[in-house]
């Protein structure tokens, strides 16, 4: 099984790295250029589906590759950017060393941890392996992506997350040699693929 995973385009907000809800959702025009580069570069694969998150900036990019590549699309909220919860409340967060320190378990006020979104891949890992699905697409998040790498590594996401940029629209393929062994014979053949972004 080939599973490609790529974080949405560029939004607005990306422009200005401002923290971004489930709803925002507005392509900056380098997003809208990104996205029609993506869809080339996925027309080389044989994909079977599209399962993106069911946030705006996911859903656009997913219907406009689902409309180009004539491919389906599954909307999948276990795809969901990490819950920041009340973020804003917070006036410093902590340091990524003080976050390690802390384990996966460290969460936003009223919000996610990264052990919680490495359990909504997991689930979603696992519904897949017993699917009839070969080769497929993930449409979703910076957050999302670092602790699925993480959770397939085995490692904690907050270990992995300060090392692991995830540019936008950038590709990574997971290949998956076995279903039913599928941890040992998955292999990252590339992450964050870009260089078809130029």
């Amino acid at each position: 099984m080939d599973i490609f995973i790529t974080r949405h385009p560029t939004t607005e907000l990306n422009e200005i790295k401002a923290i971004q809800r489930h709803s925002d959702a507005n392509l900056s025009e380098k997003g809208k250029k990104e996205l029609s580069l993506l869809i080339t570069r996925l027309g080389k694969e044989k994909l079977e589906k599209v399962y993106t998150s069911d946030s705006p900036r996911c859903l656009i990019a997913s219907k406009r590759i689902s409309e180009e590549l004539s491919i389906p699309i599954v909307k999948e909220p276990l795809l969901r950017e990490i819950d920041r919860g009340r973020i804003f409340e917070i006036t410093q967060l902590p340091s990524w060393e003080e976050m390690q320190k802390r384990g996966d378990n460290w969460s936003y006020p009223s919000g996610e941890s990264f052990a919680d979104v490495k359990k909504r891949a997991s689930v979603l890992y696992s519904n897949l392996m017993d699917s009839n699905d070969e080769s497929i697409l993930f449409v979703t998040h910076s957050g999302w992506i670092r602790a699925f790498v993480a959770h397939i590594l085995g490692v904690d996401a907050v270990k992995v997350a300060p090392h692991l940029k995830v540019i936008n629209a950038g590709l990574t393929k997971l290949i998956v040699k076995d279903k039913s062994r599928p941890f040992a014979t998955a292999r990252f053949f590339y992450i964050n693929e870009a260089g078809f972004l130029k």
